[in-house]
C-alpha cells in the first residue's frame, strides 16, 4: 500500500487534518465547544481536543462509535480513499469483535454449566423441615 516510510507518514498526517476538519466542523454546526462534544460521543475531554487540534485520530472501532454517536457515516469523517484497505479494516475489527463475544459465549456457557443445581425429580424432594415434596408430609 505505502511504498515508503514517508509515504505512511504523510498519509497518516492528511488522515489527521481531514478528521479533524470534519469533526470540528460538525461541532461548530451544532454550537458545540470541545467539552460539549466529547460529552455527546461520550470519550474524555483529553481524547477529542487531540482529536480536534489534528494530533491523533481515533482508532477504528472508537471511529465508528464516533460516527455512531453523531449520527454521521464514518466517510463523513474521515476521507476514507482506498476503500479496500478500510474495507479490509473493518472486516478485521469486526472479525476481532466475533472472536470476542464468541469467546464470552464459550466462557458464559462454562458457568453456568459449572454452578448448575442438578436436577431433583419433585418426588424425591424433601425440604430443610423434612417434609415429602409430594404430599407435604414428614
Amino acid at each position: 500500500m505505502f511504498e515508503t516510510m514517508d509515504e505512511h507518514a504523510e498519509e497518516e498526517r492528511r488522515i489527521k487534518q481531514v478528521f479533524s476538519r470534519n469533526l470540528r466542523q460538525i461541532a461548530r454546526e451544532r454550537g458545540w465547544n470541545a467539552k460539549q462534544l466529547a460529552g455527546v460521543i461520550g470519550f474524555h475531554y483529553n481524547t477529542v481536543r487531540y482529536w480536534l487540534h489534528g494530533e491523533r485520530v481515533p482508532a477504528l472501532p472508537d471511529l465508528l462509535r464516533v460516527s455512531q454517536q453523531l449520527g454521521v457515516t464514518p466517510g463523513m469523517l474521515i476521507d476514507l480513499g482506498d476503500t479496500e484497505a478500510w474495507a479490509s479494516g473493518l472486516r478485521a475489527a469486526l472479525s476481532s469483535m466475533q472472536d470476542t463475544i464468541d469467546s464470552l459465549h464459550s466462557q458464559l456457557e462454562a458457568y453456568v454449566e459449572a454452578t448448575a443445581l442438578p436436577e431433583i425429580p419433585a418426588g424425591d424432594f424433601v425440604d430443610a423441615l423434612g417434609h415429602n415434596g409430594e404430599t407435604g408430609e414428614a
